[in-house]
């Protein structure tokens, strides 16, 4: 993702998970650039990849954060995000798209 011509953060899709998949990352993962975080680049490019799942036909995706990281939280959050359960510091969602 960029904004005014400046990378900001990238995401990474998974379209087929196993059990381990979910468990050590999900169907996405993403970073943002530290410089420009609490900025909502997390939440609308977690967006923009939902968008895409949705075209590749999938009903729900999985995703976590660590237990201690509530931005990423918060960006699953907004995107509809449930939080399935914790475990030893992570937390667990599904999206239903």
């Amino acid at each position: 993702m960029y904004a005014n011509d400046i990378p900001v953060g990238y995401i990474c899709i998974r379209t087929k998970i196993d059990d381990q998949w979910k468990k050590w990352s999900g169907n996405f993962y993403y970073a943002i650039r530290l410089s420009e975080r609490k900025k909502g680049y997390g939440t609308k490019i977690l967006e923009l990849a939902l968008d895409e799942f949705k075209k590749l036909g999938l009903k729900e995706v999985y995703g976590q954060s660590s237990s201690g990281n509530t931005a990423s939280a918060k960006v699953i959050e907004n995107n509809t995000g449930i939080l399935l359960e914790e475990i030893d510091g992570t937390r667990y969602y599904k999206i239903k798209l």
